[in-house]
C-alpha cells in the first residue's frame, strides 16, 4: 500500500457504523413531512447529502426546511448516538498512522456538531487533526471542497501525497477531485468490479 503523508476519511460507514441509528433518524425526517421510509432506501442515503437525499425523494418548499431541521435534531438524539460505535480496524489503524507522523482527518457529508458529538462519546475526538462536514462548505463530496479544506486545514498540499479513505463510490471521486488519492473502503465487497485502489480493511493501509 502506498504511504501518504494526510490521510482524510470519510465518517459514517467508514470510521463508525452507524447504520442502525441512521434508520430511526431519517424516519423522523420523513415522519416530520408526512411521508415513511424503510431501511433499503436509508441504505442509500447514508451515502449521499441531505440534499441529495432531497432531490432524490423530491422534497421541496417548506417540507425541505421541516426535513432538514428534523434530520439534524434527530442525528444528536441520545438514543441514536447510543447506537453508534467504531468499526473494529478502525482504533489501531488510526493511532499506528499517528505514531508514524501522519496528518489525519476527516471529511463528511455530515456535520461537525455531530461528528464531534459522537467522538467525544467514542473517546475518540483526539485522534483527528480536523473535522470537516458539509456545514463547513458550499459544495459537498462529490465535489473537492471537502477534500481540499481539510487539507488546507491541516497545512498540507492536496496532492498525491493526500488520501481520501470511504465507503462510497462517490468519495473515491472526492479524492480524484481533489487531485488527490482515493482508496475505497469495501468491506463487504459492495463493488467487486471496482477498478481503483480498494480495501476490505483500514489496517490495510498500514501495509
Amino acid at each position: 500500500m502506498k504511504d501518504y503523508d494526510v490521510y482524510i476519511f470519510d465518517f459514517d460507514g467508514t470510521l463508525v457504523d452507524s447504520e442502525a441509528s441512521l434508520l430511526s433518524v431519517f424516519q423522523a425526517g420523513f415522519e416530520a413531512i408526512g411521508r415513511t421510509t424503510n431501511a433499503e432506501e436509508v441504505s442509500k442515503y447514508i451515502h449521499v447529502s441531505l440534499l441529495q437525499c432531497m432531490e432524490m425523494n423530491h422534497i421541496e418548499g417548506p417540507d425541505a426546511q421541516i426535513f432538514m431541521d428534523k434530520i439534524i435534531e434527530a442525528l444528536d438524539y441520545p438514543q441514536s448516538i447510543a447506537m453508534i460505535s467504531f468499526f473494529p480496524d478502525v482504533k489501531e489503524t488510526i493511532e499506528t498512522l499517528l505514531s508514524k507522523g501522519k496528518k489525519i482527518g476527516i471529511g463528511s457529508n455530515n456535520v461537525v456538531g455531530h461528528m464531534r458529538l459522537v467522538l467525544e462519546g467514542l473517546k475518540g475526538l483526539h485522534y483527528f487533526q480536523t473535522l470537516v462536514g458539509s456545514d463547513r462548505v458550499e459544495h459537498t463530496k462529490p465535489a473537492p471542497d471537502i477534500m481540499e479544506l481539510a487539507c488546507l486545514d491541516l497545512g498540507a498540499p492536496c496532492n498525491e501525497k493526500a488520501v481520501y479513505v470511504g465507503d462510497s463510490l462517490q468519495d473515491v471521486e472526492t479524492g480524484l477531485a481533489a487531485k488527490a488519492d482515493g482508496i475505497l473502503v469495501d468491506r463487504e465487497n459492495a463493488h467487486p468490479d471496482f477498478e481503483g485502489i480498494k480495501i476490505s480493511s483500514l489496517k490495510e493501509l498500514l501495509c
